[in-house]
């Protein structure tokens, strides 16, 4: 079984890529099943914060009968992640949910297989959720995000050489410099260049798209992007979609 060594990362690229690159099943093995299911969510879902989305996929894996591992102590957790998370109002295409499932007889193993899991956590996902695809591998790595693409829809009103010109102007500095502060300490700020995070910007008769990377040193956020383009929700066509999303295992 091929396994990440650890600080050693994989080629980054789509779930299905990355998975296939572990070169790893998990259809029948009785330890460290992991589940990688691929979400649309749209609709009113966009709207659930990270906790209230994670809390209601864990009810819906309950509802389906999906048996997941458990943390250990007085307060036991599921092994349930959803490792990039996203902005209130945020449509997405490409979100992964990640499950860890508990250790099972060979008749459970034989009942529970990919196919299984796929439709019985289909049929109980909230309205405005949905799975695209699901995978299952025994590899013990670590599933993390590595790039991403923006897609703002703009009002007529907006679509203007102005922009344009703004666009230019981003992708032509070396730099980009924001100020940054905490939520717990907003007396407390810090500035931070952003560019090494912005891969490129595109504009097309309808929308923007911003294309991003994501590091553990942090990304550039969508309200930053908004107010360097000199953007607000009053000047968009329709929700804002994250999409494209790349992963690699760590």
């Amino acid at each position: 079984m091929k396994n990440c060594l650890p600080g050693e990362g994989s080629r980054a690229g789509t779930l299905e890529t990355v998975l296939d690159g572990l070169g790893v099943t998990a259809e029948h093995d009785s330890t460290n099943r992991r589940v990688y299911a691929e979400l649309s969510i749209t609709g009113l879902a966009r709207f659930l914060s990270h906790a209230e989305l994670l809390k209601g996929l864990e009810r819906s894996c309950i509802r389906a009968g999906i048996d997941l591992h458990y943390s250990q102590g007085f307060n036991p957790r599921p092994h349930i992640s959803v490792p990039l998370p996203k902005s209130v109002g945020l449509e997405s295409t490409g979100d992964v949910l990640c499950l860890r499932l508990r250790q099972a007889d060979h008749a459970a193993r034989q009942e529970l297989t990919r196919q299984s899991i796929h439709d019985r956590l289909s049929a109980e996902l909230p309205q405005g959720i949905s799975m695209l695809s699901l995978r299952m591998t025994s590899s013990r790595c670590s599933l993390q995000p590595y790039s991403a693409r923006w897609t703002i829809p703009l009002r007529a009103s907006k679509r203007s050489d102005t922009l344009r010109e703004t666009v230019c102007r981003l992708l032509a500095s070396d730099t980009i410099q924001v100020v940054r502060s905490q939520p717990s300490k907003p007396h407390k700020t810090k500035r931070k260049n952003i560019r090494q995070y912005l891969s490129s910007i595109e504009t097309t008769p309808e929308n923007i798209q911003v294309a991003y990377r994501i590091t553990p040193q942090g990304s550039i956020r969508l309200d930053e992007v908004l107010t360097l383009l000199g953007l607000d929700p009053a000047d968009l066509e329709g929700p804002i979609q994250r999409s494209h999303i790349q992963w690699h295992f760590i």
